[in-house]
């Protein structure tokens, strides 16, 4: 009886773990480059290219997020209080632009699909197109968004550091 307990109760505070929710501000850093995700030159206009950049704890390179439902949330840049998305219709290799923040919009939702390890694959909510950085450690290099999961890919995975920066 023990045995069974101790088992149930493994078995289920994994399945919490997964399905915790993302809170606070966060960076959103690719895991094979290093870089995070920030607006070209922290310009806040609109269709300002999204470009990937060092990891500095810097607003423009923060991201509050909102829980739209589940593992879905909508993402506003601290610094510019925008988002990004794909320019419609969503295409292969299109890169990103910062766009006027409206969680409301499916394009600027994103599922945080558990990779494991703290690790996340980002799809764009009802599609199967992710969120993938350049092949490039060199600042400003693109992000883009590819319409398939590469499994061998760590272009495509994202960890999330939690930060509060204050420029």
């Amino acid at each position: 009886m023990k045995k069974l307990f101790f088992a149930a109760f493994f078995l289920l505070s994994g399945m919490l773990a997964t399905n915790a929710q993302i809170k606070g501000t966060n960076a959103i850093i690719n895991v094979q480059t290093g870089l995070s995700i920030r607006p070209y030159e922290a310009h806040n206009s609109d269709g300002n290219k999204m470009v990937m950049y060092a990891s500095i704890e810097w607003k423009c390179m923060t991201w509050s997020f909102e829980n739209i439902n589940g593992n879905v949330y909508a993402l506003k840049n601290l610094f510019t209080s925008k988002t990004f998305a794909s320019v419609k219709p969503v295409k292969s290799g299109q890169s990103l632009e910062q766009v006027r923040y409206n969680a409301e919009d499916a394009n600027q939702q994103w599922e945080f699909v558990s990779a494991g390890k703290g690790k996340y694959r980002i799809r764009l909510k009802g599609t199967d197109f992710y969120l993938t950085s350049a092949d490039s450690k060199n600042n400003n290099s693109a992000l883009t968004i590819e319409n398939k999961k590469n499994k061998n890919s760590e272009l495509q995975l994202w960890r999330l550091k939690e930060q509060s920066p204050t420029m």
